[in-house]
């Protein structure tokens, strides 16, 4: 049997449109209760009052008032008999007559109602014919295969006849008052009325074989219902739009399946059994492989061309039908359920099943039989070769439509009537088709193919081949130089792109009117299914083949990532091709910084060119050689433009501006949207030249595209479109399609198959029994494919020309960087990085000081680079800025490595306090790193600050000393070696954390303060890291040259531009913005480098560094010692003034205390066993050791009897000893006369009050241990207090030491407060913080011994290390 070539007209049917339910008045009411009562007494009432009046009458005697009464008397009855007979008629009369209309209302909308039902089922019955009526369809031309994948009711076929709903339905307009109750009468007949008409019997039932469609009920039946689904879709449904696949055996083997051999819709076009197609069968797993191929690449398919999300494949539909009751049926629906998404893989599965519990676990559409009684079907066909051997009973089947594994029905009202016209209802009887009847209707199909193109008395309906549109025999082969050759004014940027209603070519020429052309821009507008992705990228692939990407590049761009230009990023001409707008944080805001930055270069081109007006001045300069460089006109395609001026309105200036300068700078912009709103284009409407209008969703949206609603009316075939140039011109055409398999117009041939004289089974295994056959048919399809002069492959025409276009010319220059990375290594920040002896592992480095921390990105110039900071100048502070998780601490890191990479550790040290957590701790094997301290570690943070003091001290010096005038001087003579003081020339201190250090460390703070605004002159940097600006004071933030701002929690305490950091908030972790407004992807302190770096991660990164490193490292931070002794102290046997007591933390050089001047009263604090006594030695021993006896005498007050021997009755000094409160008074008391000689007299000299020297003597000490055993009221000191205010000329020194413990009890204590009043120093050991402020806003903290913190009278605490007596006696010394 030859294959018979059709032609498939454009359907003419009318399209489904939702109608209102017929609405019928509301039902007659009457009262409640009746009222007749009422009535009555009313009549009654003016009979008895007119009785009355006569008997009063008629008491009286008088004639003449006896038959005045009497006439009253006849008038009253009269009157109330009249009245009573009202009440009585006058209601139900009314009632009567109302009933009587409502009566002929019904009977003229009953009329109605039977025309719409009749009318229903007539349309029904065309549109669902009868499966003995299949064969008459076949013989029509306009009903064969009519369903095409956009109408109603593609794959919504008859499974039987039933009764069903009026689709339209019947309402009954509700009573206006609630009190009243409907006419009895009435409503009986309006009840059998809507019994009569709301329902149709013998209407077609339709089942949408949407999702998973499941079959329940006896083998026979279900089988007989899957011949009367699959012949339906069969003579309904073209084999270019859907395809089957039987998985046999059929309801558990009742069918072969033989019938289905013949269907066109069961063989595949690119797979082959023998000499024809691969039949979609299958009866076990190795049959199956194709269908399993299939199913991967509509997987592949849905994700692949989404990238982020599934869209629907561009495939036929797919039916298979599987029987879940066997193990093959089973086996297939376990591959089909792989499937993410049946509807966008244009899957529909049919299974079938005894039992429901026996279905697949997902259903969509459930149909059950054997679900009602026998009844004789009208129409049913009375033929012995029909006879059936199903009853009705067993054909009975129900319709369940599943949402979720709930039952749903369509919505109510008119929303929901296509689809209650379509379905006609729930419940029926299925058609019978036995295997005879299916078969001879398949027969019928079986020489049946659809192809389009071969009709050539239907343009406008045909599939149009670029190549043959552009005049190429074969894409393949043809002459790229000869199509990019220089072309006429007039063909110059024209290119034909599709055909109109003669056959002729339609061409967009994208030109200014100026020069004959429809341009320079246009907008194309076309709903979903309509072709217009199909237009662009014809439209695009066009342009590219006949123009040179030196004379014509592209930007191509689809906001929502479809697939719209997908495979066209490889031709040489596009110069961006951007996807994905919509989910791509910062995306949106590059591509207009893209676009605006290649508008300004143009304009400066022409500027340099001559002010040039236009881009062909210029291209004439350059084919005169007077000019090199390129500038390409370039055609920007905006996809879904809509979506993108809602994401930034601002796009919609960019676009005015191309439009008002596009023609001179040579930009041509195409816009396209699926509808375009009102207002969408304020401004922009008189730049669009030319507009492309496909089907539209409605009228108002074609008359707001095109002007005219003609576009909604085009027939819904994708491609189909009207061109406006003229305002009252339109051209109909229909564009060529580019994306499906291509086959060349020079090879093209009769696609009919040769008969061939073979067995033909349902299963394909006619290739083993044509294996010969088969081969010499493969090698005579090689053989016409090298005469021809290619391979024979699948690829699509876009793909074939893409393919011979990408190295034919070099790509052209590209606007559209590629965003900043998610993660980036310094590998991609530095160059030339290797290990050199002299430097260690290292890289190039574009200045001293110049940092690199990771790539910054400027879109508007096109330009991504190494983002550098600049720490040589003014920009030496640096403040990284950003909320909790962002990359600051990374940032600092990176910054350090940076610097280390390209820095050897004699030029920056770094010194690193971390106030977050341990982030840095792998930082300290790093040669260039000479500490990292934490906030934990107080001691040593002190330290590291005072070390920065210190160096910034030195400095000083140094400068002075040699006279040097700036700090690049300084590090001149550094590399000179002419500072050998220096170890490196530059110092850093890094702080990560700047706001816990100022609440926790107020006094470290204000000392990194002055640093910082003292330390730039000198080479010592601060490099903060913190969460905002305002963290820091106005003096600091006046220094701070270098600002690096990752996202804030509020985008007002920004520093940099609160604009550009909100557009971090989306961005992924290490984006950063700098003082000139870019934003930057900071580094990962990695190097992903085998070859120098062992791994991936930071600590790896800092060894290879620390290895390759061969000299000195950065000196770490000095500490004080943990125990110092006073032999170790003293460097000389003679004392001098004042008294050595320990080490500064500060600086670590020695302690003096002035005890003649300002240390001269001391107050030492302490817990036990943290060296007061030994510290009360120290001063002792000094004092003695530095004066004569005749200058210093000790009173010592030693209740434990710590200091007893250490001055002894031998000793000169000794003044005497109380190691008993009772002792104390005595000792007192001499002190006291011995100072009551020491008072000035009344004839005292100015000079002699100078000089002291009204009197002569020692100077008094009195050293009082375990001060808190006699401290209170009753303390023996008191006498002593008031002569401290002149302890000063009256040589008296008091030093008083005590526990920690209570020691805010003796702040009440006479002789502690007039110490304190005197100026006395404090000495605080370690002690309780508990125990409260010692000295204001100074406590007592936990110290190892001899630790203490020195407090002056100015409050102001510094740590010092006290030397520790080790001798048993002052002798020793």
């Amino acid at each position: 049997m030859s294959t018979r070539l059709i032609h498939r007209p454009a359907r003419l049917h009318r399209q489904i449109t939702p109608e209102k339910p017929v609405e019928l008045a509301s039902v007659p009411t009457i009262r409640a209760g009746g009222g007749g009562g009422g009535g009555a007494l009313k009549a009654v009432l003016p009979v008895v009052a007119g009785m009355g009046m006569v008997l009063m009458m008629f008491s009286s005697g008088n004639p003449i008032r006896m038959a005045v009464g009497v006439a009253m008397l006849v008038v009253v009855l009269i009157t109330a008999g009249g009245a009573l007979l009202r009440a009585k008629t006058g209601p139900r009369k009314q009632a009567e007559d109302s009933r009587e209309r409502f009566l002929e209302h019904l009977e003229e909308q009953e009329d109605t109602i039977r025309d719409l039902a009749e009318e229903q089922r007539e349309q029904s019955a065309l549109r669902n014919p009868a499966p003995g009526a299949l064969s008459d369809v076949i013989r029509q031309p306009h009903r064969l295969w009519e369903r095409r994948p956009s109408d109603e009711d593609f794959l919504v076929v008859r499974l039987g006849v039933g009764t069903g709903d009026l689709a339209c339905g019947v309402t009954v307009r509700p009573a206006g008052d609630p009190m009243l109750v409907p006419e009895p009468i009435s409503q009986a007949h309006l009840d059998r009325m809507l019994k009569r008409c709301s329902t149709i019997d013998d209407l077609p039932i339709a089942v949408p074989l949407h999702g998973t469609v499941s079959l329940i009920g006896p083998h026979d039946v279900t089988a007989n219902a899957i011949r009367a689904l699959l012949l339906q879709v069969a003579v309904l449904h073209a084999p270019d739009d859907l395809r089957l696949h039987l998985a046999l055996p059929l309801s558990g083997g009742d069918d072969t399946g033989r019938w289905a051999l013949w269907l066109p819709h069961i063989l595949d076009d690119h797979r082959f059994d023998g000499p024809i197609g691969l039949r979609g069968a299958s009866s076990d797993e190795d049959s199956a492989e194709a269908l399993i191929s299939e199913l991967d690449e509509r997987r592949e398919e849905m994700t692949a061309k989404g990238k982020t999300r599934m869209i629907q494949v561009e495939r036929p539909h797919l039916i298979v039908v599987v029987d879940m009751e066997s193990d093959h049926g089973r086996f297939v629906m376990s591959k089909l359920a792989e499937v993410e998404d049946l509807e966008k893989a244009r899957i529909t599965i049919i299974s079938t099943a005894t039992m429901q519990r026996m279905e697949p676990s997902h259903v969509d559409v459930r149909v059950s039989f054997g679900q009602g009684k026998k009844q004789r079907r009208k129409g049913a066909s009375k033929s012995t070769d029909d006879k059936r051997t199903l009853d009705d009973a067993a054909l009975a089947f129900s319709v369940q439509l599943l949402d979720r594994g709930v039952v749903g029905e369509p919505e109510e009202g008119a929303k929901g009537f296509p689809q209650r016209l379509l379905y006609g209802g729930y419940k029926g009887t299925a058609d019978v088709v036995n295997p005879r009847l299916a078969e001879a209707t398949a027969r019928e199909l079986s020489p049946l193919r659809l192809v389009e193109d071969a009709i050539p008395d239907a343009p406008l309906e045909k599939t149009i081949t670029l190549d043959r549109l552009l005049g190429i025999a074969d894409f393949n082969t043809y002459d790229i130089d000869a199509l990019w050759a220089p072309r006429s004014v007039e063909d110059f940027l024209n290119v034909p792109y599709g055909v109109d209603s003669t056959g002729g070519p339609v061409s967009l020429d994208i030109k200014e009117s100026a020069l004959n052309g429809m341009g320079p821009h246009g907008l194309c507008v076309g709903a979903t299914g309509s072709g217009k992705s199909e237009v662009l990228r014809t439209i695009v692939l066009g342009q590219a083949i006949c123009h040179h990407p030196d004379m014509l590049s592209l930007v191509l761009v689809d906001y929502k990532g479809g697939a719209t230009f997908a495979g066209l990023e490889a031709l040489p001409h596009t110069a961006a091709i951007v996807d994905n707008l919509e989910d791509g944080a910062g995306l949106v805001d590059r591509l207009h910084d893209s676009i605006l930055g290649e508008i300004q270069r143009r304009q400066r081109v022409l500027q340099a060119a001559g002010n040039l007006p236009n881009v062909g001045e210029y291209n004439k300069l350059r084919n005169k050689g007077e000019v090199t460089d390129p500038l390409p006109h370039l055609f920007v395609v905006i996809d879904e433009f809509g979506e993108l001026l809602a994401a930034k309105p601002e796009f919609i200036d960019l676009f005015v501006q191309i439009g008002r300068i596009g023609r001179s700078i040579g930009v041509h912009l195409m816009l396209a949207s699926q509808r375009l709103e009102e207002g969408r284009l304020r401004g922009l409407e008189s730049y669009l030249s030319y507009r492309l209008g496909l089907r539209t969703f409605s009228a108002q949206e074609s008359r707001a595209a095109i002007g005219s609603p003609d576009a909604h009316e085009l027939p819904p075939i994708p491609g189909s479109g009207l061109l406006k140039v003229d305002p009252d011109i339109f051209e109909r055409f229909k564009a060529a399609y580019v994306s499906g398999p291509y086959v060349a117009t020079a090879r093209e041939a009769d696609r009919s198959l040769p008969p061939v004289a073979m067995p033909l089974e349902l299963l394909n295994t006619t290739e083993h029994w044509l294996q010969q056959r088969e081969e010499e048919y493969r090698l005579e399809r090689e053989m016409q494919a090298a005469m021809a002069g290619r391979n024979n492959d699948e690829r699509i025409t876009l793909e074939v020309v893409v393919d011979r276009l990408r190295t034919a010319a070099e790509k052209t220059r590209q606007i559209w960087l590629p965003p900043l990375p998610e993660h980036l290594s310094f590998d991609g920040v530095l160059t030339n990085i290797d290990v050199h002896p002299d430097t260690g592992l290292g890289a190039d480095r574009e200045g001293y000081l110049h940092v690199p921390m990771g790539i910054k990105d400027k879109p508007l110039t096109q330009w991504q680079g190494p983002m550098v900071l600049d720490l040589a100048g003014a920009g030496g502070n640096v403040a990284i800025l950003g909320a909790p998780q962002t990359g600051k601490t990374t940032a600092l890191r990176s910054l350090i490595l940076g610097a280390a990479l390209t820095h050897t550790p004699h030029e920056v040290n770094f010194y690193i306090v971390d106030m977050s957590g341990s982030a840095f701790g792998y930082l300290a094997q790093l040669p260039h790193v000479g500490d990292v301290v934490t906030r934990f570690d107080e001691d040593k943070l002190r330290r590291t600050i005072a070390e920065m003091e210190a160096f910034l001290h030195e400095r000083e010096t140094l400068f002075e000393r040699h006279q040097i005038s700036s700090v690049q001087q300084m590090r001149d003579m550094h590399v000179q070696g002419r500072l050998p003081e220096l170890f490196a020339a530059d110092v850093f201190l890094v702080i990560d954390g700047w706001g816990t250090m100022r609440k926790d460390y107020d006094d470290l703070a204000e000392t990194v303060e002055k640093l910082a605004q003292r330390g730039l002159g000198y080479g010592i940097h601060i490099i903060f890291g913190t969460g905002r600006w305002p963290d820091f004071r106005l003096p600091v933030q006046a220094v701070i040259g270098t600002k690096v701002e990752f996202r804030l929690n509020d985008s007002l305490d920004s520093c940099v531009a609160k604009r550009v950091n909100e557009k971090l908030a989306n961005e992924t972790t290490g984006r950063c913005i700098t003082s000139d407004e870019l934003i930057s992807q900071v580094a990962l302190p990695i190097m992903d480098n085998p070859s120098l770096v062992h791994e991936a991660t930071p600590e790896a990164l800092v060894s290879a560094i620390n290895q390759a490193w061969e000299g000195r490292s950065a000196p770490a931070v000095r500490m004080l010692p943990e125990l110092i002794t006073y032999r170790d102290l003293i460097h000389q046997p003679q004392g001098h003034e004042p008294a050595l007591v320990g080490i500064a933390e500060s600086n670590l050089s020695p302690v003096h205390f002035n005890l003649n001047r300002d240390q001269r009263h001391l107050i030492v604090i302490g817990d036990s066993q943290t060296g007061k006594t030994s510290f009360l030695k120290n001063i002792i021993a000094e004092v003695c050791r530095g004066k004569k006896s005749r200058f210093a005498v000790f009173g010592i007050v030693d209740l434990r009897r710590s200091l007893l021997g250490f001055l002894t009755d031998d000793d000169p000094q000794f003044g005497g000893y109380a190691g008993m409160r009772a002792g104390v008074t005595p000792l007192v008391e001499g002190i006291k006369g011995i100072l009551d000689s020491r008072l000035p007299p009344d004839n005292v000299t100015v000079e002699q009050l100078k000089n002291r020297s009204w009197w002569s003597g020692p100077e008094t000490y009195l050293v009082i241990d375990d001060f808190d055993m006699i401290e209170g009221s009753g303390n023996p000191l008191k006498p002593l207090v008031p002569y401290l205010p002149q302890s000063e000329d009256l040589g008296l020194h008091i030093i008083v030491a005590r526990r920690s413990a209570g020691v805010s009890r003796s702040s009440y204590d006479p002789v502690m407060q007039g110490l304190r009043e005197a100026g006395a120093n404090g000495i605080l050991l370690s002690g309780d913080r508990q125990e409260g402020s010692v000295w204001p806003k100074v406590f007592l903290k936990k110290l190892p011994p001899g630790r203490a913190q020195w407090v002056t009278r100015s409050g102001k605490p510094q740590m010092v290390q006290l030397a520790f007596y080790d001798q048993e006696g002052r002798n020793g010394l």
